[in-house]
């Protein structure tokens, strides 16, 4: 499924979860809000969350 969405608006923060990055309403080192919803972030997908945000 992942390979059917294109990599600049959509990342993998957790093992079950994709997210589109244009709905990220709050994020920080250990979550991410979604519409609403708390998602954990993966420690092992943090960076590279990060670096698809445009933080570092």
């Amino acid at each position: 499924m992942k390979k059917k969405l294109p990599d600049s608006q959509f990342v993998r923060i957790h093992k079950s979860y994709i997210i589109n990055l244009k709905r990220i309403e709050k994020f920080n080192n250990t979550m991410v809000e979604v519409e609403g919803k708390k998602i954990t972030l993966s420690r092992s997908r943090r960076d590279f969350f990060m670096s698809a945000i445009g933080t570092s």
